[in-house]
């Protein structure tokens, strides 16, 4: 049932990303603090350092592409901060509170934020009907469409160990049949995630949205296939 309550995994970064475009400037530019790294052989992440510094919009990359949860954490506390008051609560707080106002505001009725990652967390869920409103969302904002489409980026960062980072996104199935994002998740708790938009040949976009998978990619090509049989509208080679 596409109202079912389930864990949402790494495909709740699509609400991180909504969310920081309403409070955070991309061309603003960041130090990422120690607080924000995470262990890359225990979470998924982009790459980065304490002493970076990096623009807003290269962390939504690391966000969308090779999910970082360092990203994450980046861009959830700098949001955080701009919105916690003196002795209010914590800029961490302060920022899921905002994911769970926005996620609200979209209309997203099973979607219960607890982590601005999607890691399995206690009571935090998502709907395959709440994804496909806040895929919608995402791909109605020019930055993060653009993003999600990206296969590969290529980011800079700064500071006192100036390098490139060369990402690559987790999709596999990424310009195959049409696709064009927009996110994918995996934990233990959640199974293979992947909210996916396509395109036709008659230029209509179709979003699904799989959950619980064991299987995502191949599930998804069933999807694409029984969706050009019932209407005609053949995906993009």
């Amino acid at each position: 049932e596409s109202r079912t309550p389930l864990p949402p995994a790494s495909t709740l970064k699509l609400l991180t990303a909504l969310t920081v475009k309403d409070i955070l400037s991309s061309e603003e530019i960041v130090t990422i603090e120690p607080e924000d790294i995470v262990d890359p052989a225990v979470e998924s992440s982009m790459g980065l350092a304490a002493g970076d510094t990096i623009t807003v919009h290269d962390l939504l990359i690391g966000l969308l592409l090779p999910s970082g949860n360092d990203a994450a954490r980046a861009l959830a506390r700098i949001a955080g901060e701009r919105l916690a008051e003196p002795g209010d609560r914590s800029p961490a707080e302060q920022f899921l509170l905002a994911m769970q106002e926005k996620a609200r505001a979209l209309g997203l009725e099973q979607t219960v934020v607890r982590t601005p990652d999607g890691d399995d967390a206690p009571g935090q869920t998502t709907s395959a009907a709440d994804l496909a409103r806040l895929a919608r969302a995402v791909l109605a904002d020019p930055e993060l469409s653009a993003i999600v489409a990206l296969r590969q980026a290529t980011v800079r960062i700064g500071g006192p160990n100036a390098r490139v980072l060369e990402l690559e996104n987790t999709n596999e199935l990424l310009g195959q049949l049409g696709v064009v994002g927009i996110k994918t998740g995996t934990t233990p708790e959640a199974g293979q995630c992947l909210v996916a938009a396509w395109r036709t040949v008659d230029e209509h976009l179709f979003v699904a949205v799989l959950l619980g998978s064991d299987d995502r990619y191949s599930d998804l090509r069933a999807v694409i296939l029984w969706v050009a049989a019932a209407t005609g509208s053949q995906p993009v080679p």
